[in-house]
């Protein structure tokens, strides 16, 4: 069976790139422990390279800054709907 992929994405700010990418691999590391023996791997990328590949739309996601910061959360707030 293929590895499933998760992905976690970042600003390209250079705020993003100080305070969120951290974050970003502690969540990661977090999320693989506790999946124990699970398959599939969790990549953390930046907000340019997530839009500029068309590919990685279909991948799980999850972003770590709000639309204002995160050009991948301004991405989705027109395309998800709102609670």
């Amino acid at each position: 069976m293929p590895r499933e992929l998760a992905l976690i994405v970042t600003g390209s700010t250079l705020a993003a790139e100080r305070e969120d990418r951290p974050l970003a691999y502690g969540l990661r590391e977090r999320m693989l422990a506790s999946k124990g023996s699970a398959r599939g791997d969790i990549v953390v990328c930046g907000d340019l390279w997530y839009l500029s590949h068309d590919e990685l739309r279909a991948i799980p996601t999850i972003s770590m800054r709000a639309p204002e910061g995160d050009a991948v959360a301004a991405y989705w707030g027109d395309k998800l709907p709102s609670l």
